[in-house]
């Protein structure tokens, strides 16, 4: 903040506001030093506590990222990049920390939501909250400016409709038809034992016990890292006809050691994310289309819209199936839960309309042998 005479009667007052620079006139000397004087002492109350008033939002987010987010999972520091380098960093990068008020911040919202998806838009919401909650913490802002945001309300996750057994085994049964005994396996595990996609992927013969899977690790970008989404490991228990195929495959990938993995890639190392991806829309996606499981789609092309099929499933809606075979056998909420790897909670708003709806009570694991007949005969 300063002030001059800037002509003869006419004194100017300069400051910084909202990122941008101010100016007022006035019309003499000593109301220009007054309203200097009140633009400092405004400034100095509001961070009379903090050791940083002139850090910027750039500082602070990289000082949170080096300290805070370096453990993150690969796939979710991406995430948080592409937010930082594409939405809110050309925002707010150039502000100082004493100029984030909540105006501020209310038109920064505004003005991506007009041209990002609502749930890009809440994510962002959220990292900005947690940066800015340890800009608090470290005692470089009063308070959190962006404690006020509303996140735009979450779209309504439409209604699981979980694969029926005969589908998987129709799955499964094209694949090994094809060759493919490790794609067809893991369909299975994927569809009776409801493991996501990375936990399977992470899998080594030593986590296969007599009749049950140790799920204690996942991948993600190749490499493999202790824990489960959640944390915690589980012990998942195996349909006769699932231990019954691992056991086989087993036998015909020659016997491997504990250590070795369930399903490795042709180098015997965990999959790379491009083999994930690969394997998701040219092996399963095109199983799944093969056996009826399609939807038109659209794409934009050299500035026209084309129309062209693609598989209506993916691998992570095998899950669903397992979690529907337990539920349909009148296993407790809590049971199901732990063998899914999900807080109440989130099963309850996951599969609640399963819960709601069930059917004649049946055992899982005859289900599964009943549609293993039924697949074959078809």
């Amino acid at each position: 903040m300063s002030y001059s005479e800037v002509e003869t009667g006419a004194w100017e007052v300069r400051w910084r506001q909202g990122g941008k620079n101010k100016s007022q006139r006035v019309a003499s000397k000593l109301e220009a030093q007054e309203l200097d004087a009140e633009k400092k002492r405004a400034k100095k109350s509001k961070f009379a506590t903090t050791e940083y008033p002139r850090q910027t939002f750039k500082k602070l987010s990289e000082d949170v990222w080096d300290r805070r987010y370096a453990g993150l999972m690969p796939r979710t520091r991406e995430d948080y990049v592409r937010y930082l380098d594409k939405i809110i960093g050309p925002h707010l990068n150039g502000y100082y920390l004493e100029e984030l008020t909540p105006d501020i911040l209310e038109d920064w919202l505004t003005t991506i939501s007009r041209t990002t998806g609502s749930e890009t838009v809440r994510k962002c919401v959220t990292l900005l909250r947690s940066i800015l909650d340890w800009g608090v913490k470290w005692n470089r802002l009063p308070s959190n400016p962006a404690a006020h945001l509303e996140k735009p309300k979450k779209l309504p996750t439409p209604e699981l409709v979980p694969l029926a057994p005969v589908d998987i085994w129709r799955l499964a049964n094209l694949l090994r038809t094809t060759g493919d005994e490790q794609s067809a396996v893991l369909t299975e595990i994927l569809g009776f034992a409801g493991l996501r996609p990375e936990e399977a992927h992470a899998l080594t013969w030593g986590h296969v016990r007599d009749r049950t899977l140790r799920v204690e690790q996942r991948v993600s970008r190749g490499v493999v890292y202790p824990g489960t989404k959640n944390g915690k490991p589980r012990d998942v228990f195996m349909l006769a006809p699932l231990a019954k195929d691992l056991a086989k495959y087993k036998m015909r990938s020659g016997r491997p050691s504990d250590s070795s993995l369930i399903f490795p890639r042709f180098d015997g190392r965990c999959w790379q994310q491009h083999d994930v991806d690969n394997w998701r829309k040219r092996t399963f996606g095109a199983a799944a289309m093969a056996i009826g499981f399609t939807e038109t789609r659209t794409r934009r092309v050299e500035g026209r819209t084309e129309h062209f099929e693609a598989a209506s499933i993916t691998p992570y809606h095998l899950r669903h199936s397992f979690a529907s075979l337990l539920l349909h056998e009148g296993k407790p909420a809590i049971y199901v839960a732990k063998q899914l790897g999900h807080s109440m909670q989130v099963l309850d708003d996951t599969y609640g309309h399963l819960i709601a709806n069930l059917g004649d009570i049946c055992s899982a694991e005859q289900a599964v042998k009943e549609a293993q007949i039924e697949a074959v005969a078809a």
